[in-house]
């Protein structure tokens, strides 16, 4: 039973995830937009960046925060996709690493990567525990983490989740805004945007130029889901709407060039509703079978979520195990958005050194091995986790004694889309630092 709370309350984490990030005001969610003409196609640099690990990957690699076991050491890392190796990103020859003198040293509570370039948000609260500001320091730097420069101190409050060559868009307080990649001037654009959008709704990514947004609105609006498009200025356009209760929220919808593929949440269906006429057309029916009527209006394709591999979409199906009654037994399919047919891929990430005592085990990597899901695309293939590393830690108790716990990390690595969808094992794996000692 505890294990399987466990896994129930990391995939419940995982889902709402991936969805698991002054100025005119919002148009109200139902109200008829200002203007619902479809924008033309139009040349932009805007890049969609989804929340956690994919903000922080460009086309040098992953960067990454480390915190050794004291947690009063924050060091800059890269997943180095050319050298295909973890290095701390310290320039200074024979340095230990171990306290601020480090050239890696860089108290940020999260990064963001653009081309050539990686930005920090350093929360002045992590350098003076007495701080209540509210600022953080809007550090940016080269590819290699060097050439660090402070543009300004902004809100510590920002989630980001767009690029392109000018700023950095995001959600601030109630706000849609922007910073400056410049000089660091963040400026508010929209306001009762992150509500909408983010609390109650998605940025599902970047069309024509704009966000994709998504509504599905709070307790008081369950008439429908209306899908729009947000501009880099802050204007909001509506395209359509689907009726309530068939849209599944949060990670039940992803967007692959203009079209805004959705589970309808009664039955398991997959469908489309095109950005360029806000048509709606059903791709798929070949999950359906895979849904059960769990009672009182709940439907165990509620738990199902899609992603995208190198232009091609992904469906992960949940449901019971009538051995085991595990509710997130998992399969994982390609749907053709062409004929809607649903090809199940094999591909699954495995356990190293794990001990036999599964509930020994903390952390990412416990229960059973999990699918291999694309973290982001880049232009050497897909960047994965195709397996969990288990080593063994220690904390210091209350009574100054040594206490041996198990944990794991994960192994990155590189496979390109054809590989990942045929089920080929072709990963370029991604050598991690030593193990902590």
């Amino acid at each position: 039973m505890k294990k399987h709370l466990r896994i129930f309350l990391a995939y419940l984490c995982a889902l709402l995830c991936c969805a698991l990030l002054a100025g005119c005001t919002l148009t109200l969610p139902g109200a008829q937009p200002q203007s619902t003409a479809t924008p033309t196609a139009q040349q932009s640099s805007l890049t969609w960046l989804a929340a956690g690990v994919p903000c922080a990957v460009n086309e040098a690699g992953y960067y990454n925060i480390l915190v050794p076991n004291n947690g009063a050491l924050r060091l800059l890392s890269l997943y180095d996709f050319s050298a295909k190796q973890h290095r701390i990103l310290c320039d200074k020859e024979g340095c230990p690493h171990t306290d601020e003198s480090c050239g890696a040293y860089l108290p940020a509570l999260s990064l963001t990567a653009g081309p050539g370039a990686v930005y920090a948000m350093c929360p002045r609260y992590l350098t003076d525990a007495a701080d209540e500001s509210g600022l953080a320091d809007f550090v940016a730097m080269d590819a290699g983490g060097q050439n660090r420069r402070t543009l300004s101190a902004v809100s510590d409050g920002w989630d980001f989740f767009g690029i392109d060559k000018q700023y950095l868009y995001g959600f601030c307080e109630d706000a849609f805004g922007r910073i400056s990649l410049a000089d660091g001037t963040e400026t508010y654009l929209l306001r009762n945007a992150r509500s909408a959008f983010w609390l109650w709704g998605k940025v599902a990514g970047v069309w024509n130029g704009q966000f994709v947004t998504v509504q599905w609105g709070d307790d008081t609006r369950v008439d429908a889901i209306e899908i729009g498009l947000l501009s880099p200025e802050g204007a909001y356009t509506a395209l359509g709407t689907v009726p309530a209760g068939r849209f599944l929220p949060y990670s039940g919808s992803v967007l692959l060039g203009g079209t805004l593929y959705y589970i309808d949440n009664s039955n398991g269906a997959v469908m489309g509703f095109s950005l360029e006429n806000g048509e709606t057309r059903e791709v798929s029916r070949a999950l359906c079978q895979y849904d059960r009527d769990e009672g009182q209006g709940f439907h165990s394709c509620q738990r199902w979520y899609l992603s995208t591999a190198g232009g091609a979409l992904l469906a992960m199906v949940y449901g019971p195990d009538d051995t085991s009654g595990n509710i997130w037994d998992e399969s994982l399919y390609h749907i053709d958005t062409s004929t809607g047919a649903a090809s199940p891929l094999s591909l699954k990430r495995e356990y190293r050194n794990k001990s036999p005592e599964d509930e020994a085990a903390e952390g990412p990597g416990w229960g059973e091995p999990g699918f291999v899901t694309p973290l982001a695309e880049v232009p050497q293939g897909l960047f994965v986790i195709r397996a969990y590393e288990f080593y063994m830690d220690s904390y210091v108790d209350e009574n100054g004694q040594a206490v041996e716990y198990e944990t794991s990390r994960p192994v990155y690595a590189l496979i390109s889309a054809e590989d990942y969808l045929a089920g080929t094992p072709n990963y370029q794996e991604l050598k991690d630092l030593p193990v902590p000692a």
